[in-house]
């Protein structure tokens, strides 16, 4: 299930680079974009994007491969900010041609096309597969008790971590040595600030 706020947040960067010259070589500078720069760069921008378990760039061969940061859907369950992706029939890795565009829903694609970025009909190409961005999900999980528990990302000094804190009743805890521990309570006892974003904890 997708976290209605982080797609809208997600979808609202993206569409900043509407109009964009489309360019590979420049695609990371302002006012020029790429297919797969688009969602990377609106994902970064906003926060929302996980670079724990790696720090590439999205590309359209990367997720073929796959990119751990999402993972691949049936094409009818797409949603707004699910990520479209196609292939040249024929292409193999020596002369791969890959394209991938963000879903608006309603039938519209953005995406970067010579030769410019643009608002486009998911008709315009027989899009192949659909990807979702883990990230933009919402993230709550159902106990083996049937309660739901409510997970939450860590920030250190602007660096995501591996930990996962988990939020029962409105408290956000962590684990330490098996031992249940308030998030807030840990890090103020070391002199530290901490601020709650949208489901991320920054600690300063």
């Amino acid at each position: 299930m997708l976290d209605n706020k982080k797609v809208e947040r997600f979808i609202a960067a993206c569409m900043k680079y509407e109009g964009d010259l489309y360019s590979q070589l420049k695609r990371m500078m302002p006012g020029f974009s790429d297919c797969s720069s688009i969602p990377y760069k609106a994902l970064k921008a906003t926060g929302l994007l996980d670079e724990s378990q790696t720090t590439r760039t999205i590309s359209t061969k990367f997720m073929r491969d796959g990119d751990p940061r999402m993972h691949q859907i049936p094409m009818n369950q797409i949603q707004r900010g699910d990520l479209l992706w196609w292939q040249r029939p024929g292409t193999t890795d020596s002369n791969y041609y890959g394209h991938t565009g963000v879903y608006l829903g309603g039938g519209k694609v953005l995406e970067a096309i010579k030769p410019r970025a643009k608002i486009t009909s998911i008709k315009r190409l027989g899009w192949q597969r659909a990807y979702r961005v883990k990230s933009l999900e919402a993230s709550t999980v159902q106990s083996k008790e049937g309660n739901s528990q409510q997970y939450a990302l860590l920030y250190v000094a602007g660096k995501q971590t591996k930990i996962s804190p988990y939020i029962k009743n409105g408290v956000s805890y962590i684990k330490l040595k098996n031992i249940e521990v308030p998030v807030r309570e840990f890090f103020e006892s070391l002199g530290m600030t901490v601020k709650w974003n949208n489901g991320r904890i920054d600690v300063v």
